[in-house]
């Protein structure tokens, strides 16, 4: 059974020391299992959770994923632009744009629209790295197959790579290594009080039966098609050729899976993220 991706919330929903009934916003909601849904989960006592998200096939997503991991909450999900919320000003006394603002070019403007909405005295939680961005332990289990280990190498190149060219598209005015600590030089600016960091591990594990790590494989093949078409890998030191044999691979490593339906597949990941907290003047 492949378990919910994400981390456990409780020690950031107490760190933060949210009362009990109060109405809370959760920005760019996507398909909910790496911060929506386990944000959720910890906070129980809400008065009203409203999560909103631009694009219709994630909302879809995210009420499968939420009736099959937490059947007892029911938000309000609200298919929404970012820039443009359907909300009263300072309608909401907490916000959180966990992994939101850093995927926005205009990270500015959809700031100032979430502050709108925002309560005085209201608390703003952003995600100041991720997984994207900073550095993962990542072990994706053991597979007895000629080439296995240079598969392994392939990905973490690739990764690497993926983890720069996102922190440069979306980042061009961080220090390196750093790539989102300038939201909290956003918050200052903005007015917001009592501006700070909130460290929190994380860390996953699954044991997949063939058919699902199968799924994940196909999903990584697409992937990096996907990714033979920029640029910015080839700039960055990962040649044609290298693609072409991580394609060639993944498709070994789903045979070894589909010919050996029985193999045990365990894998797991861990880091840590960052949280910018700051209190609406």
């Amino acid at each position: 059974m492949k378990e919910l991706s994400g981390e456990k919330m409780e020690p950031l929903i107490q760190a933060l020391n949210i009362p009990e009934d109060v109405c809370i916003l959760y920005a760019g909601a996507g398909t909910g299992e790496y911060f929506t849904i386990p944000i959720l989960k910890a906070l129980k006592s809400a008065k009203r959770y409203v999560a909103f998200e631009i694009r219709e096939e994630y909302l879809e997503k995210l009420v499968n994923n939420l009736a099959r991991e937490a059947p007892f909450v029911f938000p309000d999900l609200i298919l929404a632009d970012g820039f443009n919320l359907p909300f009263k000003n300072e309608t909401f006394d907490v916000v959180f744009a966990a992994s939101y603002l850093n995927t926005i070019d205009d990270n500015e403007s959809t700031f100032k629209e979430l502050l709108r909405v925002c309560k005085s005295g209201g608390k703003v939680v952003s995600t100041v790295s991720t997984a994207w961005t900073s550095d993962v332990i990542h072990y994706d289990g053991y597979y007895p197959f000629a080439g296995h280990q240079r598969l392994s190498e392939l990905m973490e190149k690739k990764g690497t790579i993926r983890r720069k060219v996102f922190a440069d598209k979306f980042h061009r005015t961080a220090s390196p290594g750093l790539p989102d600590y300038r939201f909290g030089e956003m918050f200052v600016r903005a007015g917001l009080k009592e501006v700070g960091f909130i460290p929190l591990p994380w860390h996953k594990s699954n044991s997949l039966n063939s058919s699902e790590k199968i799924d994940s494989i196909d999903y990584w093949i697409n992937r990096v098609r996907r990714r033979t078409k920029l640029n910015d890998f080839y700039q960055e030191g990962m040649t044609r050729k290298e693609f072409a044999e991580l394609l060639h691979l993944l498709r070994k490593k789903k045979e070894f899976i589909t010919l050996n339906p029985g193999y045990k597949h365990f894998g797991w990941s861990a880091g840590i993220n960052l949280y910018l907290t700051g209190i609406k003047s």
